[in-house]
C-alpha cells in the first residue's frame, strides 16, 4: 500500500500543477494582472538597478515643469526632477513598505490565529478579543494613531500597516483551524503521540496556507492604498525620498499648470492596486476551483 501511495504521489502532484496552470491560463483577470505586475516589476527593477535615465533625486532647475517629451518621459516637477525616475523609485518604496507590512501581519496574525483555533480556551478568547478591539477602529484611523505614536518614516509606516492588518490574518487562519482540529488525521496524529508543533506545522498549516496566500494578495493592494494615504497626509515616507502618495500630495497645487506631476503617480497607484487585485482573484480560483466553475 505504501509503495502504491509513493508511486501515485508524483502523478498527483503533477496533476495538481497542471490544474493550477490550466485555471490561471483560463482566467482573463489572472493574465491581465500578471502582465500588469510584470510591467510594475520591470519598473521597480529599473529603479533598483539604477537603469533609469535620470536619478530620482537629481534636480535640474532649468528644466522645471517640463511636459512629457522624449527627454523626460513623464515630464519634470517644480524642482526639475524627472517624474518618471521619481515615479519608478516611489513605486519601489511603496511596494517595499506594503510587502514588509503584509509579511509581518501574515506571520504574526496567522500564527496567532492558528494557535488560537487549535488550543482554544483562554488563548482563543484573548486572541479574538484583541482582534475585535483592533477591528473596532477604522483602518486608516488606526494607522494614523500608530504612525503618530511611532513617528513618520517608511519603516514606522510599515509597522502601522502591519498592526492594522494583523487581526485580519488571525481571523482568516483561525476559521479553518476550528474545522480541522477535530478531523481524523489530526486525531490520529494525537493518538500516535505527535507533538503539538508537528501537528500544527505539518498537518494543519498546509491546509490553512492557501487561504493565507490569497489573503496576502488581497491585503497587499489595500496596504499600498493605506501607505499612499499616510504619505499623502505627510505621515509616511518623508522628502526627499519619493512615495506615490507623497508625489500626489506635492503635485496637487500644480495640477492646473502641470497635470503630469499628478496624473502619473496617481495612475501608478491605480495600476498597482488593479494588478494585485486581479492576481488575487485568479489565485482564489486556483485555490478553490469551484469558484471558477460557478462563473
Amino acid at each position: 500500500m505504501t509503495e502504491v501511495a509513493l508511486a501515485l504521489r508524483p502523478s498527483l502532484a503533477e496533476a495538481e500543477r497542471t490544474r493550477w496552470w490550466r485555471t490561471m491560463s483560463r482566467s482573463t483577470s489572472g493574465i491581465l494582472g500578471l502582465c500588469l505586475a510584470a510591467a510594475l516589476a520591470l519598473l521597480v527593477l529599473a529603479s533598483v538597478s539604477r537603469l533609469l535615465p535620470y536619478d530620482a533625486l537629481a534636480q535640474h532647475p532649468a528644466d522645471a515643469l517640463q511636459p512629457p517629451s522624449w527627454r523626460y518621459w513623464f515630464g519634470t516637477d517644480q524642482f526639475g526632477r524627472d517624474v518618471f525616475a521619481r515615479t519608478a523609485d516611489a513605486t519601489r518604496l511603496s511596494f517595499q513598505v506594503a510587502l514588509l507590512a503584509i509579511m509581518l501581519a501574515a506571520l504574526v496574525g496567522s500564527a496567532a490565529g492558528i494557535v488560537a483555533g487549535y488550543v482554544g480556551g483562554w488563548v482563543e478568547t484573548a486572541v479574538v478579543a484583541a482582534a475585535d478591539i483592533l477591528f473596532a477602529f477604522p483602518a486608516i484611523l488606526l494607522a494614523l494613531v500608530v504612525v503618530t505614536a511611532l513617528g513618520s518614516g517608511w519603516f514606522n509606516t510599515a509597522l502601522a500597516v502591519a498592526i492594522v492588518y494583523t487581526p485580519i490574518f488571525a481571523r482568516v487562519a483561525r476559521g479553518p483551524v476550528l474545522a480541522l482540529r477535530n478531523r481524523e488525521f489530526v486525531l490520529a496524529g494525537r493518538m500516535l503521540g505527535f507533538s503539538q508543533a508537528r501537528l500544527l506545522l505539518k498537518h494543519i498549516l498546509p491546509n490553512v496556507l492557501p487561504a493565507i496566500v490569497v489573503q496576502v494578495t488581497l491585503s497587499l493592494a489595500w496596504a499600498i492604498l493605506t501607505e499612499s494615504s499616510l504619505s499623502f497626509l505627510g505621515l509616511g515616507t518623508q522628502p526627499p525620498n519619493a512615495s506615490l502618495g507623497l508625489m500626489v500630495s506635492d503635485a496637487t497645487p500644480l495640477a492646473s499648470i502641470a497635470w503630469w506631476t499628478l496624473v502619473f503617480p496617481a495612475l501608478l497607484i491605480v495600476l498597482a492596486v488593479l494588478a494585485i487585485n486581479l492576481l488575487g482573484d485568479a489565485l482564489r480560483d486556483v485555490v478553490d476551483p469551484t469558484s471558477y466553475e460557478r462563473r
